[in-house]
């Protein structure tokens, strides 16, 4: 019976605190300029850095911080988050941003980004501060191709954005989704776009714009039903399941859906819950089997 006690505490340790929390889909990373020392004053610089941007996600999805009193210890550091996401959601992508980044290069670059499919981080020696840049960015789609549907697939991603590009950049805070149903078969499609708010807004058009032909030219051309790119000053995304927090009122209707089987859906959650699910039963197996022997081996000392 000790053995059964001790197991469910073991259990209870490396499970539960994983449960409550999925670590974000970490989508790309890159840098440039030079490197710096562990010891330097940049390194100390940049850590400082990182602790506030932390801490000012628990209250905002966008923030940036300049840290260094000398022109070569100098940091200019900021986040952005989507900009719907609930704020603790947010502080904790970018809480593993932090983490993350420098273990991903060696020697440690002085200018880096890391994107998340919920948030990204970026930290230069150079001001980047409300200025647009274009790149780099991180172009991606959804590997499914529907070869006999690509005239369809890339007339509803191409509209949608263009709805959302004009929307967003007559917001306040460079933000919009919406949808489109009835694209291909049964599957609705659901967009996201989004600026940086430290751009102009003709910044934000023409960010947008250039993310906007990436998606269509290299996604929505190859019949693929979920792609983004998401570059330092603007990020763009569609996909058949909805994967914003904000609600979509009404979505614009393409027609009578097809006919052809439509592919199996996949959602992250999801799996991650039959993943603890599974988890779990194979635990309560064990447990169970366990204590069948012990029960035997008593009756058999008796």
């Amino acid at each position: 019976m000790k053995i059964i006690i001790n197991l469910v505490i073991i259990f209870t340790i490396i499970i539960v605190p994983t449960s409550g929390s999925i670590a974000p889909e970490f989508w790309n990373a890159t840098y440039s300029a030079g490197n710096f020392t562990e010891d330097s004053p940049y390194n100390a610089s940049l850590f400082s850095a990182f602790s506030d941007l932390v801490s000012m996600a628990a209250s905002k999805t966008f923030a940036n911080v300049t840290v260094g009193l000398s022109e070569s210890s100098r940091v200019y550091a900021l986040f952005s988050c989507q900009h719907d996401l609930p704020l603790h959601v947010c502080q904790s992508c970018v809480e593993n941003a932090t983490s993350d980044i420098l273990g991903l290069f060696y020697p440690n670059p002085k200018e880096a980004i890391i994107i998340y499919e919920e948030c990204m981080l970026r930290y230069a020696n150079r001001m980047i501060f409300s200025t647009m840049e274009l790149e780099p960015y991180d172009n991606d789609c959804n590997i499914i191709k529907y070869y006999s549907h690509t005239t369809e697939i890339k007339t509803a991603v191409k509209q949608g954005f263009e709805t959302l590009i004009d929307q967003a950049t007559n917001s306040t805070d460079y933000f919009a989704v919406g949808g489109v149903k009835n694209v291909v078969m049964d599957y609705d499609l659901y967009f996201l776009v989004q600026c940086t708010p430290d751009i102009t807004k003709e910044e934000c058009n023409t960010c947008l714009l250039h993310a906007l032909n990436s998606t269509v030219a290299s996604c929505g051309s190859d019949g693929r039903l979920s792609g983004h790119t998401m570059g330092p000053s603007c990020i763009m995304r569609y996909d058949y399941n909805p994967f914003f927090y904000s609600e979509v009122i009404s979505l614009a209707d393409m027609g009578p859906p097809t006919t052809t089987s439509p592919p199996l859906k996949y959602d992250k959650h999801d799996r991650s819950k039959d993943t603890l699910g599974l988890i779990f039963s194979i635990f309560i197996i064990i447990v169970l089997v366990i204590l069948i022997f012990a029960i035997k081996n008593r009756v058999c000392c008796r």
